[in-house]
């Protein structure tokens, strides 16, 4: 079955972004934390999705380990990953 337009789009992305997304998770491995206790892993995805230009909230919905991001493209009817 061949891949929609955002399907590939997406693929496309994932593999442009590949090495870079491989660091990221040998970061976070190299350094486990228990749960609720992620400093780390929340600092080293927080600063990595700023600079792919995401808007980061660090500490969403009041727990210091979380973080809500968002990426505006400036179209109304872009699609939506997650809400």
């Amino acid at each position: 079955m061949p891949l929609s337009s955002p399907q590939q789009a997406a693929l496309d992305a994932i593999d442009a972004s590949a090495d870079d997304l491989r660091a990221l998770s040998l970061a976070i491995h190299a350094q486990p934390e228990l749960g609720y206790e992620e400093t780390h892993a929340h600092a080293v995805l927080s600063d990595f999705l700023e600079s792919a230009g995401y808007e980061v909230e660090r500490g969403a919905h009041g727990l210091d380990t979380s973080f809500r991001a968002s990426f505006r493209t400036g179209s109304s009817d872009a699609p939506v990953v997650a809400a």
